[in-house]
């Protein structure tokens, strides 16, 4: 017996003990450390995200929330911000230096962050078009429902696409720090064994994306001051969702390179 505990490999041990808690307790400790260590990240993501949130309620309202120049320049803003802003949470939570850094390593994370948000909109709208808009249609025709339903159906959505693309996120990781070892393949192969937990631990931060989707609804239907605070509430906790996020990828990202080790 002593002679096979010997031969164990110990990362093999370590995988065993590598849970949804336990990502998310990490997850948790790298946001806490990049309060203090990395706060300009939080800071940027804060000013964006909540000043698009504004922009976007506040004036986006309507059947068409992009028919102002306004609107669709904040959409435009908001996505450059998160990109950005992801790949410097990325970098900060791997202690990676120079996390602001525009080069061809940010150039080539933005493609494939680019590529996974194209798909997932270009699904949505199929989505949408083919079957929530018509089963919205036949069960009523107040506009108001039909929003708060098609917005329920987008938070959905983006749920269920994480938790589908989320063996892919060890790899976004390893393009974001520059990490030209660990290939998609590698990254896939890495991930083996550990789907469940890694699906476990972004369902416990699902609920962020949840209250943002429940926030900006409710945002949408007051007025004056009441809005606006609202709204930045809504900025905050938008700032959460994608710092939860990257650093659930990252403890992911750490799970692939270990086990790529032997």
């Amino acid at each position: 017996m002593s002679a096979a505990l010997a031969t164990t490999p110990p990362e093999r041990r370590a995988s065993a003990r590598f849970t949804a808690i336990g990502i998310l307790r990490e997850a948790i400790t790298l946001m806490r450390r990049s309060l203090y260590g990395a706060w300009s990240i939080w800071a940027v993501a804060l000013v964006f995200f909540t000043g698009t949130d504004l922009v976007d309620i506040i004036y986006g309202g309507g059947a068409n929330p992009l028919h102002s120049p306004l609107t669709k320049i904040s959409l435009a803003i908001r996505v450059i911000a998160n990109i950005w802003v992801a790949a410097a949470a990325i970098r900060a939570f791997a202690n990676r230096g120079a996390i602001w850094a525009i080069d061809l390593t940010l150039l080539r994370y933005t493609a494939a962050f680019l590529l996974l948000i194209v798909g997932s909109i270009g699904l949505l709208l199929a989505l949408s078009r083919l079957v929530v808009h018509p089963l919205i249609a036949m069960a009523t025709s107040d506009p108001h429902i039909s929003h708060i339903v098609s917005m329920a159906v987008t938070g959905a959505w983006l749920v269920g696409f994480t938790l589908l693309t989320v063996r892919w996120m060890p790899w976004i990781v390893a393009l974001a720090i520059g990490d030209r070892v660990t290939r998609f393949s590698i990254a896939w192969q890495g991930m083996r064994g550990a789907m469940l937990a890694a699906i476990g631990a972004y369902l416990l931060v699902a609920p962020v994306m949840i209250a943002h989707f429940l926030l900006t609804i409710w945002a949408q239907s007051l007025a004056g001051s009441a809005q606006f605070w609202v709204t930045t509430l809504d900025g905050v906790v938008s700032v959460v969702q994608v710092m939860s996020g990257m650093a659930v990828a990252v403890v992911l990202y750490r799970h692939v390179a270990d086990e790529k080790t032997f």
